[in-house]
């Protein structure tokens, strides 16, 4: 099944660093959540369905993240 539409919804982008030292950023829209780290040099991209039950252990890890940053 493909969605074109969702290539027109607007995007969400937030940053944070994840307490060693990596900013984080998330890009996401109604279908796709996008985590794109940046590790040095490396960029690396991972995209997680949200419609997938994996995505909210996803999303507490990243909650998670952002809460030891805090700190």
């Amino acid at each position: 099944m493909s969605h074109p539409s969702a290539l027109r919804v607007p995007i969400t982008i937030s940053q944070w660093f994840d307490g060693h030292g990596r900013t984080i950023l998330i890009a996401s829209h109604d279908i796709f959540r996008i985590i794109v780290r940046f590790t040095n040099s490396l960029l690396t991209f991972t995209t997680i369905k949200t419609n997938c039950q994996k995505s909210e252990t996803i999303i507490q890890k990243i909650r998670w993240l952002r809460s030891a940053a805090a700190h």
